[in-house]
């Protein structure tokens, strides 16, 4: 039962991973330090950001093979399965197709073809806590996922302090947990792509969450960055930006990504098989239009 009797919302937020987060929940006294947090960021890019040299995802990029934490173990396992339903489609062994295609050029063919050879995540294996590559030189970037697993570590932290009213938000990554101000529902603007100025975009529509997690991939803010792991180029069927509600925020994190390389049609075709995930999509047509479809059950969460 939702009390909000002698409770105060309280916030934190500053930069980490290359973006910004924001933390809010809803208890009488401040039960969170930011060095806690500051912590919890500490630990998971020791794991898992490209940008430290002596991370273990580093050690793998450079040796081929390393000793996991359990931070990277569960990441990995949760990709392996990602990678599988998806059928390919969300993949993080693009790390060497994704380096290429950040250049302004088109890259070189052979160098492509290189790439290529060095994509899919069945050239990995998990032995114990070992991550092993079976090709040399593959490498491995777990930033379609990392966030939002950020994220759901971030929420365990409170849950364990007992706090059960919240919202953690990273980069845009969102988990909530119970009910926020005044008893009610997480309230979350979704951004329309269409008519942006500048780095703003307006906000199109409206969630309500209690208890799940939302996150968006999206090319109108930074183009070319989601490659098709299957074609070896960054997508080009004409999608926009992908919305994904699911149970916790690394769910959503992959299955975003994964569905902006589906397509419209495929991804609503798949999600009709697992019905844990809601998702809407934005998306250019032949004729270039704008569009945009949704699952059946993502239309229960707007307001």
């Amino acid at each position: 039962m939702f009390s909000s009797e002698d409770e105060t919302l309280h916030l934190l937020s500053g930069k980490a991973q290359g973006t910004t987060f924001s933390i809010q929940y809803l208890w009488k006294d401040s039960m969170v330090s930011q060095k806690e947090i500051d912590s919890i960021f500490d630990v998971i890019d020791a794991s898992l950001s490209l940008y430290k040299q002596g991370s273990l995802i580093s050690i793998f990029n450079r040796d081929g093979h390393v000793m996991m934490d359990l931070h990277m173990q569960r990441v990995m396992r949760a990709a392996l399965e990602v990678y599988t339903k998806s059928g390919g489609r969300f993949d993080v062994t693009v790390r060497r197709l994704s380096l290429l295609w950040k250049e302004p050029q088109q890259p070189p063919e052979k160098a492509l073809r290189e790439a290529r050879d060095l994509t899919g995540s069945h050239f990995l294996r998990i032995a114990g806590d070992s991550l092993v590559a079976m090709r040399k030189g593959l490498q491995i970037d777990c930033n379609g996922i990392a966030q939002g697993y950020t994220v759901d570590v971030l929420v365990e932290l409170l849950r364990e302090k007992g706090i059960v009213h919240l919202m953690v938000e990273l980069g845009g990554e969102i988990r909530t947990l119970g009910r926020g101000p005044g008893g009610r529902e997480w309230r979350i603007g979704l951004e329309s792509p269409i008519g942006g100025i500048g780095n703003y975009y307006p906000v199109e529509r409206v969630i309500a969450l209690q208890g799940e997690a939302v996150t968006t991939s999206a090319n109108y803010r930074q183009p070319r960055h989601i490659i098709d792991p299957l074609r070896g180029k960054p997508v080009g069927n004409g999608m926009v930006s992908v919305t994904v509600i699911a149970r916790d925020a690394m769910t959503a994190d992959a299955w975003d990504n994964a569905f902006y390389v589906m397509g419209w049609k495929d991804a609503l075709e798949y999600i009709k098989q697992d019905t844990s995930l809601a998702v809407y999509m934005v998306y250019q047509d032949k004729r270039g239009r704008y569009r945009d479809t949704s699952s059946p059950r993502f239309t229960s969460y707007l307001r």
